[in-house]
């Protein structure tokens, strides 16, 4: 009885790790004679040709096993290395950066990219009475790698002494200088290595990487495109890319350059959740978490891809899910104090203020300047009904970012509840000043304006507020309310209007309509506008007393007093019939 394949795979790598390379080579024959392009077989047989210096001999084996087996790395790797020993360096790096590109990586990666540098150095320097030894190379490289940035400098800048139309060595030195902060150098190496070879396409993604560091976003934008077009599957450049469109704004832009670079790596976690970000950015929720999911996937304990994943979750109002997400980040980065903020914020919004206080501590205990969380813990205090200590944690989140108008504004809120109207609008104006587009701080500004009577000043302080969000319903509800105290019921019954058709459920906008119609003797108009606000809201005693006082108008007396006692501790004063009616 013959041996199948599998058994003489077996027998054969057995043989092989025992020396016996003959009856290695044989066994792998045989398969090969059976299957051809057998990939384990084609490839062991090019490793055994290689061990003896035969690469002309393994390189058509190790190119078949690669095309079978495209994801097995060590079969790139073995065909890579082949291509490199038999000079063919150009076809070796496109090789392995089509590698790259699939998913190859790894120190053996590393080296092989070091090693075709070091070989392409060599053949295109321009000095051509000194060759750069791979062992020289490798030990700045090795230095660079290890975090022995300055040690790595002193050597390189002697490589470069030594060999200055070198553009590997003018590369390596950039990313030290770089790493180093000392960005005007790295600039100036990179620069250098692209001036040697203008192809040079990690040197143009370097330098890119460097100008997007400095904020000098077209700069950027020129080297990676340079870079893509040098090697339009460089998925580095284009993910790189795509982060300068992201810090410009450019969210489709970016989006584009990020699912290009996924496109070409699909094993990428970071650009997964850099595209996953973008597409929050531009209100895209549902594609966001899918693509957070995917960098979770790929990296399971990716922590930024966890708390990413919890803001989305919570901006749909998802907060179970967004709790288990923070959970998660929280467990792979305990020490992440902005992931307790968004936690409290969870909390909060789930009315679990405790809890919420809880994590605002310890984002605080792990970030002692943290104003974000001092305004939150605040707001949650002040939910707690905790008002003087609400107003410590706003004043030390001020202390630590003086410019925090939304910390200003929350302390207007809380001395508003106060009865501090004085010290109310004062911090509201703040706000205002620091953030002039503070539509929220304006509508609360006319509210204190409003309680003081003010309503001259109430109406010019809620226009403002409408002014810059049109479709703030609540303004506009209160601008109704002022317009009504100062007799423009037009006004206010058109304010009332928009209110409504901007948030159609508002009941007390209906209301309110009610009462103005109920005032300009528009009896019929009001009593549709508190039966809707009934509708909406039931319980709702104001509108059921409305009900009452129109019937009563309409001399439907007793159907009207039983609408009045219904809206409990609501008083009418009927002008007509001189009537008190508790």
């Amino acid at each position: 009885m013959g041996l199948t394949v599998d058994q003489a795979l077996l027998q054969g790598i057995a043989a092989q790790k025992e020396g016996k390379l003959q009856e290695a080579e044989r066994l792998y024959r045989l398969i090969i004679h059976s299957q051809s392009k057998h990939p384990n077989a084609n490839h062991n047989l090019g490793v055994l040709a290689a061990s003896v210096g035969k690469f002309d001999e393994a390189l058509p084996h190790f190119k078949i096993a690669l095309e079978e087996n495209p994801e097995q790395g060590q079969f790139w790797l073995s065909y890579i290395e082949a291509l490199i020993e038999l000079g063919e360096i150009d076809v070796a790096r496109t090789v392995l950066n089509q590698g790259r590109n699939d998913g190859l990586k790894g120190d053996e990666v590393d080296k092989l990219w070091a090693q075709l540098d070091a070989r392409l150095a060599t053949d295109l320097s321009i000095d051509a009475n000194i060759n750069l030894s791979q062992e020289q190379m490798d030990s700045v490289i090795s230095l660079y790698t290890s975090g022995n940035l300055r040690e790595a400098l002193v050597q390189g800048k002697v490589l470069c002494n030594q060999f200055p139309n070198n553009f590997i060595i003018q590369n390596i030195l950039g990313a030290i200088n770089s790493d180093l902060g000392q960005n005007k150098e790295a600039i100036s190496y990179y620069k250098k290595a692209i001036k040697l070879n203008p192809d040079f396409v990690e040197a143009h993604n370097n330098l890119g990487i460097v100008f997007n560091q400095l904020g000098k976003y077209e700069e950027a934008i020129i080297s990676y495109t340079t870079a893509i077009e040098l090697n339009f599957d460089y998925a580095e450049a284009h993910s790189n890319l795509g982060n300068v469109f992201a810090e410009l704004g450019k969210y489709e832009k970016a989006i584009t350059s990020y699912n290009k670079a996924v496109e070409l790596r699909p094993d990428d976690a970071e650009t997964h959740n850099d595209l996953g970000i973008a597409l929050k950015n531009l209100g895209k929720y549902e594609d966001a978490i899918t693509f957070y999911n995917k960098a979770i996937a790929i990296k399971s304990e990716y922590a930024e891809a966890q708390y990413n994943l919890g803001n989305v979750l919570k901006e749909l109002g998802k907060y179970a899910e967004a709790i288990v997400s923070y959970d998660r980040a929280i467990q792979l980065n305990p020490n992440d104090a902005q992931t307790y903020n968004n936690l409290g914020i969870v909390w909060n919004e789930l009315a679990k203020h405790e809890k919420a206080i809880a994590s605002y501590k310890i984002a605080i205990e792990l970030k002692f300047d943290y104003a974000e969380a001092y305004s939150n813990l605040g707001n949650a205090l002040k939910d707690l009904g905790k008002y003087e200590e609400a107003i410590v944690s706003y004043e030390k989140a001020i202390k630590f970012k003086p410019n925090f108008s939304d910390a200003q504004y929350n302390l207007g809120n809380v001395l508003n509840e106060l009865g501090k109207h004085d010290d109310a609008i004062a911090f509201y104006n703040k706000a205002i000043e620091l953030t002039p587009n503070y539509a929220e701080a304006y509508n609360n500004l006319g509210n204190v304006l409003k309680s003081l009577g003010r309503y001259n000043e109430a109406a010019v302080t809620y226009n403002k507020a409408i002014d810059i969000k049109p479709d703030f319903a609540d303004a506009r509800y209160n601008l109704g309310i002022v317009l009504n105290e100062l007799k423009k019921y037009d006004e206010s019954i058109a304010s009332y209007k928009k209110a409504i058709e901007l948030k159609p459920d508002f009941a007390e906008a209906y209301n309110n309509l009610g009462v103005n119609f109920n005032e300009l003797g528009n009896l019929e108009e009001a009593m549709t506008s508190y039966n809707k606000a009934i509708k909406l809201k039931p319980n709702f005693d104001e509108a059921i007393a409305g009900v009452g006082n129109v019937l009563m108008k309409k001399g439907e007396h007793k159907k009207g007093l039983d609408k009045l006692r219904i809206g409990d501790g609501v008083i009418l004063f009927n002008i007509e019939n001189g009537l008190s009616i508790h």
